[in-house]
């Protein structure tokens, strides 16, 4: 269809791996503590969203957690039993925050909902729409491709997607 070679044999290999965003080894290792109480930690997690949903019947798409609500999860936390350490949720804020607001999302509006409310976080996605967007055919979008390619290897982070989609 499009001039390119197909081999078989090796499963599907994409054209642009992009990094997704992950966790800084602190932060990852203060998950790691939080987890190790996981089943009452969603839980809360769970317990929390469906009252802050309820304390805010006009809240939209789109929200952003303040501190003051971090520390009224954190205190629920605490009255639940639930013995984490304070620094620990303070490190894993980013991981927290967006499990927070995944779980929120997902009571206020359902899946469809939740989403809406994390799609802006997902690098893989953005950089997926980033390319569609730049290219009007099929042919455009492989050549932006050869050119991501070309320039920054096979491997890339999303602000790169955006600078090859635009011809830059």
């Amino acid at each position: 269809m499009s001039g390119r070679t197909l081999y078989g044999g090796g499963g599907i290999i994409p054209d642009i791996i992009v990094i997704p965003d992950t966790l800084a080894t602190d932060e990852y290792e203060a998950v790691q503590r939080i987890y190790r109480a996981a089943g009452q930690f969603r839980t809360e997690l769970f317990n929390y969203a469906v009252r802050y949903v309820q304390e805010h019947p006009g809240l939209e798409p789109g929200f952003r957690l303040e501190s003051a609500d971090f520390g009224a999860f954190y205190a629920g936390l605490a009255e639940a039993g639930l013995d984490l350490d304070r620094a620990d949720l303070s490190q894993a804020e980013r991981f927290v925050r967006y499990q927070l607001e995944r779980e929120i999302a997902l009571q206020a509006w359902g899946e469809e909902g939740q989403f809406q409310q994390v799609r802006d976080r997902d690098q893989q996605l953005l950089a997926a729409v980033e390319l569609l967007r730049g290219s009007a055919d099929s042919q455009t979008l492989f050549e932006t491709t050869n050119r991501v390619v070309g320039e920054g290897g096979l491997v890339v982070d999303a602000p790169q997607i955006a600078v090859a989609s635009r011809g830059n």
